[in-house]
């Protein structure tokens, strides 16, 4: 599962910490839960102004069904949301023509 080794990462250096909260097995899907850290340069007027010092706390929620061989990824920040909040869902199945690759579908909320 690469998706999970996607962080931390020289292509992503925001990222500066990941813990996983619950890694289970139910009903033959693999449910995973993670925290994830970033930390991101904010001009000093925009922190006095929103109170946000640029580290940035996210929940990812992840549900592999591998009969299925679909995927669903959902994160959501847990800090910053005052001002700015982000829903992503991510969702990965197989093409139809060809098993062998993934679509990806996106859904971020802003």
């Amino acid at each position: 599962m690469p998706f999970h080794r996607k962080y931390p990462n020289p292509l992503s250096v925001g990222v500066t910490g990941m813990d996983v909260l619950k890694q289970t097995l139910c009903s033959g899907k693999i449910l995973s839960e993670r925290i994830i850290q970033s930390q991101f340069h904010i001009p000093s007027w925009a922190a006095k102004l929103t109170g946000f010092s640029g580290r940035q706390y996210s929940h990812e929620y992840t549900v592999i069904d591998p009969q299925l061989r679909t995927m669903s990824l959902t994160t959501k920040n847990l800090n910053g949301s005052s001002f700015l909040r982000v829903d992503e869902k991510l969702t990965y199945t197989p093409v139809p023509e060809d098993p062998t690759r993934k679509l990806t579908g996106d859904n971020i909320l802003v």
